[in-house]
């Protein structure tokens, strides 16, 4: 292909600049990709990349041949010509390749890690009872908690807590964030007792499944002060019901790093270790109550 044929194909001008003739090389690359996402096969419409790649290379060896004639520098040989377009051609291929490639090893990656959580679960002992504390609290080691009631219930083997952390008031974007992971968490997870705040357990009371405490803990609260006990009424019920109570002080926090003020227990209406939960209850009012 002769130099002015090879300007006709790419359709610059031969005052061009190298730059500018890499450019117009660029857009018709770009132009051939948009024609291949869209699925044109007509021969008539579909642009000659091979014509255009070869006129480029002609201009260019010959700019370079110019060029490297007035400084004494050796011009790039074909293979080399060859090569750098192949990459520019293909890059954008090469890069979508690589991001798949990536996203393939994150996902088999995880899918491996989820494989080995649940066999993991899955040898360890049923859950004895499970706990969740959700509130304005703060603490990155729950496990003095868990040690703690196990040393309360030697027979129980295998001891759930979970820690959420639920804002009082949402003024930051880690606050939103809080709120809207919390109530896909709330909306998930089963526990058989909650441990509240006061702000979120008056928040949550008409929508959360709870358990009136009065007739399967009257003989124990009977123990308790007042400001322990938090009655409430639904609106469907024609007086007030016991529904929570603050175990704050108990032994069960002992060592236990935990930022926040009420703890009020609760035990979930269809709790699934609903004896458990009421004897874990007992337990604890039975113990703030000899102090």
């Amino acid at each position: 292909m002769d130099i002015q044929k090879a300007y006709e194909i790419l359709d610059i001008s031969r005052e061009s600049s190298i730059e500018e003739i890499e450019e117009k090389y660029f857009l018709w690359i770009r132009i051939a990709k948009a024609q291949e996402q869209k699925g044109i096969t007509d021969p008539n419409e579909l642009i000659n990349m091979d014509e255009i790649t070869e006129a480029f290379n002609v201009i260019r060896n010959h700019l370079l041949e110019e060029a490297s004639s007035k400084e004494g520098k050796k011009p790039k040989s074909p293979f080399r010509e060859k090569m750098d377009h192949f990459f520019d051609y293909y890059k954008f291929h090469t890069v979508a390749a690589v991001f798949t490639l990536i996203l393939a090893f994150f996902l088999i990656q995880s899918i491996v890690e989820n494989r080995q959580e649940q066999a993991r679960l899955a040898a360890l002992p049923p859950v004895d009872i499970e706990i969740m504390m959700y509130g304005e609290y703060f603490n990155d080691d729950i496990s003095p908690l868990e040690n703690n009631i196990a040393a309360m219930f030697p027979d129980w083997e295998r001891i759930e807590v979970n820690l959420v952390y639920g804002p009082t008031e949402v003024t930051t974007e880690f606050d939103i964030g809080a709120v809207q992971k919390n109530a896909i968490t709330l909306m998930m997870e089963v526990p058989d007792i909650y441990i509240m705040d006061l702000h979120h357990f008056r928040k949550f009371f008409e929508d959360g499944p709870f358990q009136p405490l009065d007739p399967i803990l009257e003989n124990e609260v009977e123990q308790l002060e007042d400001d322990r006990l938090y009655y409430l009424q639904m609106q469907n019920d024609d007086q007030e019901r016991l529904y929570g109570i603050d175990i704050a002080g108990s032994d069960i926090f002992n060592g236990v790093e935990l930022v926040g003020k009420e703890k009020i227990a609760i035990i979930r209406l269809d709790a699934d270790k609903e004896e458990n939960a009421i004897t874990f209850l007992q337990s604890v009012i039975n113990g703030l109550t000899e102090e």
